[in-house]
């Protein structure tokens, strides 16, 4: 993941440091006639002078054909309307905000999208909103100060979710350069840079075990219920949750495991595997057993024929025997609006692999 091209759902415009590398449209597809017109808009609106005027509202049904070929076009591969309509109206509705911008003719230059996932702080029930998919086509960008396309969006969408929800937890995922440009805007603060770790598969003896779970399974909501004080400021892991983000996901395949210790249902984690080696996405467990885990999870590796894992882990947690590695994956707090102070937000923040929505 260092070093590598990142096209994904992360804030700000394409760029080159630490992300992942996703593949491109081939050359060779063929658009249909719709799709002729709608590019040659875009190619004509990247004609007209940046100070030409552009108009920011709510997504309205139908804008996200076109947001997501601005999307393929900005980040380099593609985002289906299934994809899209997954990630966004998954959940429900009322479950995102977007917003587009778009120039006198119509074509669409820009988007930024936020989507509502419920959460907890200090055990009350509190909305959480992760910046999704803010681009700018390459021709409406340069502008400074308050006509910055990327400000005037990110602007918007933190307004309306003010609106909506004053005390939500707004924050999002970025790579250095979107980063920078939101500090010097005063639109993001940064929490600190995730930290992949690598262990190498492994059969070695202990006493948690792995073994497949349902989604559905009814321990999953008990041990959210058990589980969710450990943690200050988290996503609420539920069945619910896990079922969406994971079990419906259509743009890649996960697997739910089961820790046991003695026949005893500990916690579970989410897996995911390429063709060299599997990444931990997610995970609930006590954090007394996440060595033990850790070591299930070198098995379950072994046996699929992978090299390893990857993982992020929490800084909260005894630091893991595996290789360290900074990601170039900032988690960012996005502060117009915010009722938090952004030391307070680094220290008590859960996140694995999965709350970015890239993995």
């Amino acid at each position: 993941m260092r070093n590598e091209t990142h096209a994904g759902g992360v804030l700000g415009y394409r760029h080159r440091v630490g992300m992942l590398r996703l593949p491109t449209l081939p050359a060779t597809i063929q658009r249909t006639g719709e799709e002729r017109t709608h590019a040659g808009t875009v190619l004509e609106s990247r004609a007209m002078s940046a100070s030409a005027s552009i108009t920011i509202r709510p997504w309205r049904p139908g804008d996200e054909v076109a947001i997501t070929r601005l999307f393929g076009e900005v980040f380099g591969h593609p985002l289906s309307v299934e994809q899209w309509r997954w990630k966004y109206q998954g959940r429900g509705p009322d479950a995102f905000v977007a917003c587009v911008a778009e120039d006198a003719s119509g074509a669409l230059l820009g988007h930024a999208g936020a989507m509502r996932l419920r959460g907890m702080r200090e055990g009350r029930a509190l909305d959480f909103y992760q910046a999704c998919d803010v681009m700018v086509a390459e021709a409406a960008r340069g502008e400074i100060g308050s006509r910055n396309l990327f400000f005037r969006l990110a602007s918007a969408v933190a307004a309306e979710i003010r609106r909506r929800s004053p005390d939500a937890f707004y924050y999002g995922f970025a790579g250095r350069r979107p980063l920078l440009a939101g500090e010097r805007m005063k639109v993001y603060e940064r929490l600190f840079e995730a930290v992949e770790y690598e262990r190498p598969a492994r059969l070695r003896f202990g006493l948690v075990r792995a073994r497949p779970l349902a989604w559905d399974d009814a321990r999953i909501d008990a041990l959210w219920a058990q589980r969710a004080d450990d943690f200050p400021l988290a996503l609420i892991r539920d069945r619910a949750y896990l079922q969406w983000r994971y079990a419906e996901n259509p743009i890649r395949p996960y697997e739910l495991v089961g820790l046991t210790r003695f026949g005893r249902l500990l916690g579970w984690v989410v897996l995911t595997a390429d063709t060299q080696r599997q990444m931990l996405v997610d995970m609930l467990l006590p954090s007394r057993f996440a060595s033990a885990a850790l070591v299930a999870v070198d098995r379950v590796a072994a046996a699929r024929g992978v090299a390893g894992t990857r993982f992020w882990w929490p800084s909260s947690w005894p630091v893991p025997k595996a290789a360290a590695t900074p990601s170039g994956i900032h988690p960012t707090h996005i502060v117009p609006g915010t009722p938090y102070a952004t030391a307070t937000i680094r220290e008590g923040l859960y996140l694995t692999m999965g709350d970015a929505d890239i993995y």
